[in-house]
C-alpha cells in the first residue's frame, strides 16, 4: 500500500521536459487521426468516381490517398520516437529506488494517451482506410460495368492520314513528304479542294511562293486533282505577282484530268465503253476531263506596302500548251484584274464556256479591251458582269460579243458611273450600251442597275434619258417598277432644276431625278428656274447640307423662292453659299436670308426664329473688289436686319482694285464689313479672303494697324492667316 502510495505521488510529481513531451504525444495523436479521416473520405470519393466512370478524377483521388498514406505512416513513426523520449524525460535520481518505477509508471501514461483505442466502427473505418493502395487500376467491380474509357489511341488510316495532311500548304506538305512517303503525299495533294497563293503581309507565306519555280506549280497543279477554288492575294498595286504560278497550277491541274480521263479510256476499250453506257443510263457518268477548278477569285493586299518590283516576280508564264486548255467547270471569276486577263492573249487558248459571273479589276494595264477580249468572247452563261473601271470601259467590253452572241441569262452589269463633264459623249455611249445589250438578247432580264455620279446638273438632261431608257429596255418588270438604285459620290452636288425639268419626262426618268435629289447633299442653282418655287412643295432633299447659288442678278420673285426652297425642301440644310462675285452680291445674299428667315419661322419644326430649336447657318458670300468698296452697306448694317440665327460668316473678295480707288479704302471698307458682321449677336467669326490682286496691300495695311490689336483685351482676336483676316469672339 504504501508502495502505491509513493507512485501515485511521484506520477503526479512531473518535470517541465516530461509535460511538454506529453503535449506533444497528444497533438501527434489528434494529426494522425486527422490524416486517417482524409484517407478514408478520399477512399469513399476515389470508389464513387470509379462506379461512375470518371477515369480522370479517380487516378488523381488515387494519388491523393497513397499520398496521405505514407504522411499517416510517417506521423505513426513519430509517435513511436515522441513515446521512447516521454520515457527517457522524467528525473532519476541514483539514490532513488523508487525512481524507476515512477519513470516507468510514466511511460505508460505517455503509451496510454497515444495508443488510445476508438470505437469500434472508427477502427474498423481506420483500418479500411489505412490499407494499401494497390499498385494496379480496378477494371472492372463485382456489380458495376465497366467504365468506358476507350483505347488509349486511334490508329488511322491511310484515307483519314491523307484526309488530315490535306490541309496543308504546299510548302508544308513537302516538309514532311520523306516521311509520308510517295504515296500518301500523293493522296494528300489531292484532298485540295481550296488553295490560295497568299502574298500578304499577314500571310507569311509570300516568299514560299515567290521561290517556286513555274514547274514545281505545274506539278501541284498535276497532284490537286480535286481543287475547286483558287484564290490569289497579290501585293498591293502589284496585280501581275506570281501570274505565271497561277497559271501553271490551273493548267496543270487541266492536263492532268485530261491525261487520267483518256488513260481511263484507253484501259477499257469496247468492254469499257459498254460499262459507260450503262453508267451513263444510272446517272452514274465517270469524271470530266476537265480542269475542276470552279472559281477563280483575286484579291489585293490594301494593308499591305507598295512594291511595284513584286509585279516582275514569276509574272510570265510557262509556254502555252499546244492544244485548247479545257476549263469548262470554271464557273466564277471573281476580281480579276487587267493585267492577269492578259493570260489568254497571243497563244494560250483556254475553253470557258460555263462562266456565269465575271467581275474584273481596274490597274495600271494600257488596253485593257484587248486583256479582256479572249474572257468576254464566251459568254453564253454569262450572268454577273461588273467592271470597276470607267462607264466607257465597261461599255465596250460588254459591246465586245458578237452580235450572235446570246445575253439573254444576264442579270447583274454592276453600277453605271455617270462622270461630269461631256455629256453628249456619255449620252451616245449608254445609248450605245443599250443597243448591244438588246441585240444581244439582254431584254428585260437584269435584276438591277444602279447608278453612280459625282455631279448631276442641268447639262446631264439628255444623259437621264438615255439612263431611262436603258432601264426600260434591260431591266425586269419587277426591278423596274421599284425605286432606282442611285449613289452620289464625291462633291454630291445637283442642280435644282432637274426638279422643274422632270415634271414633263417619263416616269422612269421622273423615278431616277427624285432618287438622285434624295441623296444629293449639296444643291445649287445657276439661273435656269422658270418658276423659282418648283421644289418648294415637298422635301425633295431631305440630306442636303449645303445650298449653293452662284446666279448673277436674281428677282425678287427668284430670291424669295429659292429661300422657299431651302426652308421647305433642305430640314437639313446648314450651309449656304450666295453670290457670283459681282457688285450687288452682298445685297441679294441679305436679301435671299431675310427670307429665309421668314419661311423658316413659317415651317413647321425648322426653326426659324431664336430659341433651341433654330436652325445655326454658315454663311459664304463671293463678292467683287467694287462690291465691298462702294456696296458694302448691308454687312456694316447686318446688325440691325432680320436673319436667321448665323454662327460665322465666310466672304471671298474676288478681282482687282477699279481704276482711282486705293488699298487703304479697300482695307477700311473690309474691316467694316467684318466689324458689322461681328457686332450681331450670335456671330462667333467672321472671315474674309482676298485674292491674290489686292493680298500684298492688305496685308501691310493690316500688320502696321492691327498687329498688336490682340494684345489690348478686347473681346474679340483679329489674325491674318496667309490670305484670309479672321475675326473671332474669345472665348
Amino acid at each position: 500500500m504504501g508502495g502505491s502510495g509513493d507512485l501515485e505521488d511521484l506520477s503526479g510529481h512531473t518535470t517541465a521536459p516530461g509535460t511538454m513531451i506529453s503535449k506533444l504525444c497528444t497533438d501527434a495523436s489528434l494529426l494522425r487521426e486527422g490524416l486517417q479521416r482524409l484517407q478514408r473520405d478520399a477512399q469513399q470519393s476515389c470508389e464513387t468516381y470509379q462506379r461512375d466512370g470518371g477515369g480522370l478524377a479517380k487516378a488523381l483521388l488515387s494519388s491523393v490517398v497513397s499520398q496521405v498514406f505514407a504522411a499517416e505512416a510517417s506521423m505513426a513513426g513519430a509517435m513511436d520516437s515522441l513515446t521512447t523520449m516521454a520515457a527517457m524525460a522524467l528525473p532519476q535520481p541514483a539514490d532513488d529506488t523508487g525512481a524507476s518505477s515512477a519513470a516507468a509508471a510514466a511511460a505508460a501514461v505517455a503509451i496510454a494517451v497515444s495508443q488510445e483505442e476508438p470505437n469500434a466502427e472508427s477502427s474498423a473505418m481506420v483500418d479500411e482506410a489505412a490499407a494499401p493502395t494497390p499498385s494496379f487500376r480496378l477494371v472492372h467491380k463485382s456489380g458495376n460495368p465497366p467504365p468506358n474509357t476507350g483505347p488509349p489511341s486511334f490508329r488511322l488510316s491511310r484515307d483519314e492520314l491523307a484526309c488530315v495532311f490535306g490541309f496543308y500548304q504546299p510548302s508544308e506538305l513537302t516538309q514532311v513528304a520523306p516521311t509520308l512517303r510517295k504515296t500518301l503525299f500523293g493522296w494528300a495533294a489531292q484532298q485540295y479542294t481550296h488553295l490560295t497563293i497568299d502574298g500578304s503581309d499577314k500571310g507569311g507565306v509570300r516568299q514560299q511562293w515567290e521561290r517556286m519555280p513555274l514547274e514545281v506549280a505545274h506539278r501541284w497543279g498535276r497532284r490537286a486533282t480535286n481543287l475547286t477554288h483558287l484564290h490569289v492575294i497579290y501585293p498591293r498595286g502589284t496585280s501581275r505577282w506570281c501570274r505565271g504560278t497561277w497559271v501553271a497550277l490551273i493548267e496543270g491541274n487541266a492536263e492532268a484530268r485530261k491525261a487520267t480521263k483518256e488513260k481511263r479510256e484507253e484501259e477499257q476499250g469496247e468492254s469499257g465503253a459498254a460499262a459507260a453506257a450503262s453508267a451513263a443510263a444510272r446517272g452514274q457518268d465517270h469524271a470530266s476531263a476537265a480542269s475542276s477548278i470552279k472559281v477563280l477569285s483575286f484579291e489585293e493586299d490594301s494593308d499591305g506596302e507598295p512594291n511595284c518590283e513584286a509585279n516582275d516576280v514569276s509574272s510570265d508564264p510557262l509556254p502555252p500548251s499546244p492544244s485548247p486548255v479545257d476549263l469548262s467547270a470554271l464557273e466564277e471569276v471573281h476580281n480579276l484584274p487587267y493585267g492577269c486577263a492578259e493570260v489568254r492573249t497571243s497563244d494560250r487558248v483556254w475553253q470557258t464556256p460555263s462562266v456565269r459571273v465575271m467581275t474584273f479589276e481596274w490597274d495600271d494595264t494600257p488596253d485593257p479591251e484587248r486583256a479582256i477580249g479572249e474572257w468576254m468572247a464566251s459568254c453564253e452563261h454569262l450572268e454577273i458582269f461588273d467592271d470597276d473601271g470607267t462607264f466607257e470601259t465597261k461599255a465596250e467590253l460588254l459591246c465586245m460579243p458578237p452580235p450572235g452572241t446570246s445575253l439573254a441569262r444576264l442579270r447583274s452589269i454592276g453600277p453605271i458611273f455617270l462622270q461630269y463633264g461631256e455629256a453628249d459623249d456619255y449620252q451616245d455611249r449608254v445609248a450605245g450600251l443599250r443597243q448591244a445589250l438588246v441585240a444581244r438578247g439582254c431584254r428585260k432580264s437584269l435584276r438591277e442597275l444602279s447608278i453612280e455620279a459625282s455631279e448631276i446638273t442641268a447639262e446631264n438632261k439628255g444623259l437621264l434619258r438615255e439612263v431611262a431608257l436603258l432601264s426600260e429596255a434591260v431591266l425586269h418588270p419587277e426591278a423596274l417598277s421599284e425605286a432606282p438604285v442611285v449613289k452620289l459620290t464625291h462633291g454630291r452636288e445637283m442642280e435644282v432644276e432637274l426638279i422643274e425639268w422632270m415634271a414633263n419626262e417619263s416616269p422612269q426618268v421622273q423615278k431616277l431625278v427624285r432618287e438622285l435629289a434624295s441623296v444629293a447633299e449639296v444643291v445649287s442653282y445657276n439661273n435656269e428656274l422658270t418658276d423659282p418655287n418648283a421644289a418648294a412643295h415637298a422635301t425633295v432633299f431631305p440630306c442636303a447640307t449645303t445650298f449653293r447659288c452662284t446666279a448673277g442678278e436674281l428677282s425678287a420673285e427668284e430670291i424669295d423662292g429659292l429661300a422657299k426652297t431651302v426652308a421647305s425642301s433642305m430640314p437639313q440644310c446648314r450651309t449656304i453659299h450666295l453670290g457670283d462675285a459681282d457688285e450687288d452680291a452682298l445685297k441679294h445674299a441679305v436679301a435671299f436670308l431675310r427670307s429665309l428667315r421668314r419661311h423658316m419661322a413659317t415651317e413647321d419644326g425648322q426653326g426659324g426664329g431664336e430659341g433651341e430649336g433654330e436652325k445655326h447657318l454658315s454663311v459664304t458670300i463671293a463678292v467683287s473688289v467694287t462690291g465691298i468698296l462702294h456696296r458694302s452697306l448691308p454687312l456694316q448694317l447686318w446688325p440691325n436686319r432680320d436673319l436667321p440665327a448665323i454662327d460665322d460668316v465666310f466672304i471671298r473678295v474676288m478681282g482687282s482694285l477699279p481704276p482711282g480707288a486705293t488699298e487703304e479704302a479697300l482695307y477700311g471698307s473690309l474691316m467694316a464689313s467684318l466689324t458689322g458682321v461681328m457686332s450681331r449677336p450670335g456671330v462667333s467669326k467672321a472671315s474674309a479672303w482676298l485674292c491674290h490682286s489686292v493680298l500684298k496691300g492688305v496685308r501691310r495695311l493690316f500688320n502696321t494697324h492691327l498687329a498688336a490689336f490682340n494684345l489690348l483685351g478686347a473681346p474679340y482676336t483679329i489674325t491674318m492667316r496667309y490670305d484670309t483676316i479672321t475675326i473671332a469672339r474669345r472665348t
